[in-house]
């Protein structure tokens, strides 16, 4: 019933620590009150602000909940309405563009944009250094070489890890042929420059003399064979190797096609993986990203050798042949695997089955309509055999059949232009999704 704590005596002009009824201008000088009014009158006005101030507080805390339910419920919308535009994309360009192609030529993969794309937008990915931004080693930045030489050694069965420094990093496996043709050919002896043609109706002419004629500076095997699909069994490669070393021959091995195999107990033998190789120096092996993890627009390719002086000419030409900073940092953070084994555990298997699914729908499509096909276990294509539908056995007859169907805006890929020997196959690429393949 007392009057309860007393003030502390103040001295004029002194001022008393802000309480919640202080206006909001700051401090206040202490009001002096009547010994009965502090007793029986509180402070009204301060009690109402004080109410008002956690009321306001609880009213922005309701707003800024329901806010944040708002922003989710919005973000789910979002993410709902990509996934089902990325689902009718191919179907709405198909009936926005009537008049349009559809491309079953183009050797590359369409079946996996969803898993790249969840992997490419992760935050590992969103890196940048000054160093990306600046003239690298024209080899490739070290910490892509190194996580390629892990890469190789692990998918590749090497049995000794590989060296980083027999790495070299161009954009694209088509700009490391061209850069090797130029290293280990004269000039009027690259790839294409001149074309003969062999009539096996006529003798073979007498071998001709070393100082005339073109030298033959390599061969190139591809494997898995594009554009068979074939797979080369351990004793054919090495067959090869020992062939192109008999003969002083540099051996350029292209494994672009490595990991798209998509049959069970199919194996593959990687040249990195064998127990020996007949001619090191003169055997160097090509790997990109392009065909494995389907994406043929980034422009990445690897080359292994341990030939130094190759790669020493190599370098030379390698600032024309430039990868992008930002592009390699995302290739090594593909590379590396991290978190959830994204590659092995993920990409890899969906992809095979992607793939399997689609070659399945082709394959059975065609034995519907009665068209033998060459059933192969990797690669993104098959072959058709569509003989029976030449008006003669000639390749311009397999000319006018193509234009046939270029008419009816369906892009194939005929036999002439892989160098066929019989006219009537054309190749079919199936990794695509099942809606443009059933209207092809």
């Amino acid at each position: 019933g007392g009057p309860g704590p007393q003030p502390l005596p103040v001295q004029a002009g002194e001022q008393r620590p802000r309480t919640p009824g202080d206006s909001a201008g700051g401090l206040r000088p202490l009001q002096r009150r009547d010994r009965h009014h502090q007793q029986h009158n509180p402070d009204v006005s301060e009690c109402v602000c004080c109410v008002m101030f956690y009321c306001g507080v609880a009213l922005l805390s309701c707003v800024e909940l329901c806010c944040i339910m708002l922003c989710c419920v919005a973000l789910c919308c979002v993410m709902f309405c990509s996934c089902v535009a990325h689902c009718c994309t191919l179907k709405t360009t198909f009936l926005s563009h009537p008049q349009g192609f559809i491309n079953l030529g183009t050797s590359e993969n369409k079946l996996c944009f969803d898993l790249l794309h969840s992997r490419l937008t992760q935050p590992d990915m969103l890196h940048i250094d000054p160093p990306l931004l600046q003239y690298p080693d024209w080899k490739g930045h070290g910490f892509l070489r190194r996580a390629v030489a892990d890469f190789l050694s692990h998918y590749c069965g090497s049995r000794c890890p590989l060296d980083p420094d027999n790495v070299i990093v161009m954009n694209g496996c088509g700009s490391l042929f061209s850069a090797i043709a130029a290293v280990i050919c004269d000039p009027e002896g690259r790839v294409g420059s001149t074309l003969i043609k062999h009539l096996l109706t006529r003798l073979p002419p007498p071998p001709t003399p070393p100082t005339q004629g073109v030298m033959v500076r390599g061969v190139i095997l591809v494997n898995p064979h594009n554009p068979l699909a074939d797979i080369y069994t351990p004793q054919e490669m090495a067959g090869f190797l020992e062939f192109a070393k008999r003969y002083e021959l540099h051996a350029i091995v292209d494994e672009v096609y490595m990991l798209t195999i998509f049959q069970e107990k199919v194996s593959f033998q990687s040249v990195l993986g064998m127990d020996s190789l007949p001619d090191p120096q003169r055997t160097h092996v090509l790997w990109g990203f392009s065909k494995d993890f389907a994406m043929a627009g980034i422009r990445v390719g690897t080359l292994y050798t341990e030939n130094t002086d190759l790669m020493e000419a190599l370098s030379q030409l390698a600032n024309l042949h430039g990868v992008p900073g930002s592009t390699q940092h995302q290739m090594a953070q593909l590379l590396q695997d991290r978190g959830e084994h994204w590659i092995s555990e993920v990409f890899l298997p969906e992809n095979q089955r992607r793939l399997k699914t689609s070659h399945g729908y082709v394959a059975a499509e065609l034995s519907r309509l009665g068209v033998p096909y060459l059933h192969r276990p990797a690669c993104f294509y098959l072959w058709a055999d569509l003989r029976k539908y030449l008006g003669e056995a000639s390749f311009s007859a397999e000319l006018s059949l193509w234009r046939v169907f270029l008419r009816h805006k369906v892009v194939l890929s005929c036999g002439q232009a892989f160098s066929c020997s019989t006219p009537g196959w054309f190749r079919i690429v199936f990794a695509d999704e099942k809606h443009p393949l059933e209207l092809g």
